[in-house]
């Protein structure tokens, strides 16, 4: 609709169905606006849900690496060098 309005191809119907153009604007920009809310509490729900699973993964990582760095099976290096690719 705001591509049609720079635009101007509907520019002379305008000026006829004023207000009904402006109901049909102000009808699209909420729609908009209720997607963005939409989509914003998404990310900020899912950006600390995937930081929670990495950090769990990594304490995973790092406890059974430390078990088997107790029973000689691997040593604190490789633990540290496999950490830090991830």
């Amino acid at each position: 609709m705001l591509q049609e309005n720079i635009a101007g191809a509907r520019l002379v119907k305008s000026f006829v169905r004023g207000d009904f153009e402006a109901d049909r604007f102000e009808g699209a920009n909420e729609d908009l606006t209720k997607r963005s809310v939409s989509v914003m509490r998404f990310m900020s729900t899912m950006q600390p849900g995937l930081t929670l699973c990495v950090n769990i993964g990594m304490v995973i990582v790092i406890w059974s690496g430390g078990l088997q760095s107790i029973n000689g099976q691997m040593s604190i290096g490789q633990i540290v060098a496999f950490t830090i690719t991830c």
